[in-house]
């Protein structure tokens, strides 16, 4: 759950996504491991698996719908080509 919980930081660092479902997948990876320490009712388990599932389902809702603005990195230049197609330091990438 180490992972989910450092895929959740670097997510929401990158502004890759909206930031409530960054919080909710590092939110429920953290209740989630602790639930399954042994030192807490297994209540916090299942509060921590319905964190993480909303936090994957509003990923992959922004992803879906497009909602997650692609953002150069520092010193990129963006030059749009076509609708579907744009140059990113001498590089083609489809969208």
């Amino acid at each position: 759950m180490a992972g989910f919980t450092f895929f959740g930081w670097e997510v929401l660092k990158t502004r890759a996504v909206s930031r409530p479902s960054a919080w909710l997948t590092i939110l429920g990876a953290i209740f989630f491991k602790l639930g399954l320490s042994g030192m807490f009712p297994m209540i916090v388990v299942k509060i921590g698996a319905l964190l993480f599932g909303g936090g994957l389902i509003l990923l992959g809702v922004d992803l879906w719908r497009g909602l997650a603005p692609y953002v150069p990195a520092k010193g990129q230049t963006v030059v749009p080509l076509d609708w579907h197609v744009m140059r990113v330091s001498n590089r083609t990438r489809c969208l």
